[in-house]
């Protein structure tokens, strides 16, 4: 099976989307260094042996919905630093040892939803910060997430929707002394403890 990409290395663009799902021997991203746009969705799902995104060191814009799932061994998003937007949605599930954001320093923009579920080791949102716009729900269930800090540049959410967050006890790091404008409802379930 694929182990990497290699072989790829004048790719700049792809017009549509980036689908990387069930490599269970893959185990980085080389490959993909001059990619800079995906022109719709990136999907990355059951990749067992990837750790980090080093590979992807030149990818900027996503278009579309971006989804990470299933990754068991995904740690964090090095090799994505230099990605600012994404046109869709950020959805990130079952990724049992995701830790951090770091890697997503330069990121200002999710036009869609960032939907954090099952991602159990990932305790706040420090990787963020320059996180300005959420154009749609902000969306934690069933997580570990403890604080909002890193989230202290957010200045729109369409809509917040918090459930089972047994960790989280307050809103606290959220937007950090800037002016937030929220859309629409905060949506706050108890724990089911």
């Amino acid at each position: 099976g694929i182990q990497n990409f290699n072989g790829l290395n004048n790719l700049n663009e792809i017009g549509e989307s980036l689908i990387i799902n069930n490599n269970t021997l893959l185990e980085n991203l080389s490959g993909f260094n001059n990619l800079r746009k995906v022109g719709s969705s990136f999907s990355f799902t059951n990749n067992f042996k990837v750790t980090n995104f080093i590979g992807l060191d030149s990818l900027k814009t996503v278009n579309g919905t971006f989804s990470i799932s299933g990754s068991r061994d995904l740690i964090s998003f090095n090799g994505l630093q230099k990605l600012d937007s994404i046109g869709g949605s950020f959805l990130l599930s079952n990724n049992n040892k995701l830790q951090s954001f770091f890697g997503l320093n330069n990121l200002l923009n999710i036009e869609g939803k960032l939907d954090l579920t099952n991602n159990t080791l990932l305790q706040n949102f420090t990787g963020l910060n320059r996180l300005k716009w959420i154009g749609n729900l902000l969306s934690l269930k069933t997580t570990a997430i403890s604080s909002f800090n890193g989230l202290d540049s957010i200045s729109y959410l369409g809509w917040i929707n918090l459930d089972n967050n047994s960790s989280l006890s307050n809103l606290m790091g959220l937007g950090d002394g800037n002016d937030i404008e929220i859309q629409g409802t905060i949506n706050i379930k108890p724990s089911s403890q």
